[in-house]
């Protein structure tokens, strides 16, 4: 997949950006004034990052939830729940 550098402003357009990122599956990076300030990617790339940052925060969580259960701070939902109701 190639990648491709548009400059938006006046004389271009986003529509004919997004028609490369759609017609050649381009990644493709948006710049102002010689700066890079966005970038349009097809929907596949868009959900395989989701789903690489989903899998990363679970194992943030279940790396939590092993340091509470090795230091004795893990309280069983059934106990936590009882505490809950009045």
């Amino acid at each position: 997949m190639s990648e491709v550098t548009t400059p938006i402003g006046v004389d271009s357009s986003l529509p004919e950006a997004v028609n490369r990122m759609l017609m050649a599956g381009e990644r493709v990076r948006i710049t102002r004034d010689g700066t890079e300030i966005a970038g349009l990617i097809p929907i596949e790339d868009l959900e395989f990052l989701e789903d690489i940052e989903d899998r990363l925060d679970l194992l943030e969580v279940l790396e939590a939830v092993q340091e509470a259960a090795e230091e004795g701070g893990v309280i069983p939902w059934e106990v936590f729940e009882k505490e809950l109701k009045p």
